[in-house]
Parts: structure tokens; C-alpha cells; sequence
């Protein structure tokens, strides 16, 4: 049992010591490096029934970047929408919804410059689940 203790236990414990302290460091330092702030006053509480939104037409700084809405509420792309075109929707995280990057270098923004013949739409949210995603779908086709 001590030969267990020595060559498992001890080795596992101290290990998950480490990677602890080196994670809350790193959480210190980074949070410090990056801005990471959020401004809450962009957010619409129960937008897509239970699921929190975006306000439309609303710019905010996240994470030390300016981000901008459309007029629906979602991630502005820097193209105006056309009835006329068939539409893309994406639905994520706040990767999707590109945090700390500006609005026109947000890969859902360079796709919309990249193609003309439909509109796309970033409608993501930061910490969205996929019970968020089915809300926003269920909304918007409702």
C-alpha cells in the first residue's frame, strides 16, 4: 500500500497542485494582460424567450474592442440586410460571436464580405448553450 502511495497518489496529488496554482496564476496574469470587461448594457434579458440577446442598433466595448449590433441584435458584419437575398443564420458561443476582435475581422463578418448573393447573420451570444440555440431557432420561426 505505501509502494502505491509513493508511486500514484503522492505523483497525482502534487501534480493537481500544480496545474491549480498554474491555472489561478495564469487567470491573474492573463485577466490583468487582456481586457476581458464586458458591458452588461448590450444584453436583453429574455430576448428569445428564456435565452438573453442582444439589443438592437447598440455598440458596447467587450473585451477591450468595440462591437456593434444590427438592427435585428445581432453581431454587426458591416452589411446592410437584403429581403431579396436568402439568408444565412449562424448560432453559437462567444467564439461564433468573436469577443475581443473587431467587428469587421469577426470570421462571420469576413464571410459576409467575402460572398454577395446572400445575407449573413451573426446572431451568438457569449456563454450560450444549446437549449439558447433552440430558443433563438424556435423564436425566429415563430
Amino acid at each position: 500500500m505505501r509502494q502505491v502511495l509513493k508511486q500514484v497518489f503522492f505523483p497525482l496529488v502534487s501534480t493537481l497542485f500544480l496545474l491549480g496554482f498554474i491555472e489561478l496564476l495564469s487567470a491573474r496574469i492573463l485577466h490583468n494582460k487582456y481586457n476581458r470587461a464586458f458591458d452588461h448594457s448590450i444584453i436583453q434579458d429574455s430576448k428569445f424567450y428564456s435565452s438573453n440577446g442582444l439589443r438592437g442598433n447598440a455598440t458596447a466595448v467587450i473585451w477591450g474592442k468595440s462591437f456593434h449590433t444590427d438592427k435585428f441584435g445581432f453581431r454587426a458584419t458591416g452589411k446592410s440586410f437584403d429581403k431579396k437575398k436568402k439568408t444565412w443564420l449562424f448560432i453559437g458561443d462567444s467564439v461564433m460571436q468573436g469577443v475581443g476582435v473587431k467587428d469587421s475581422t469577426c470570421y462571420v463578418s469576413l464571410l459576409a464580405a467575402a460572398i454577395d448573393s446572400v445575407n449573413v447573420l451573426n446572431c451568438s451570444m457569449i456563454g450560450w448553450s444549446v437549449q439558447d440555440y433552440l430558443n433563438v431557432v424556435s423564436f425566429l420561426l415563430s
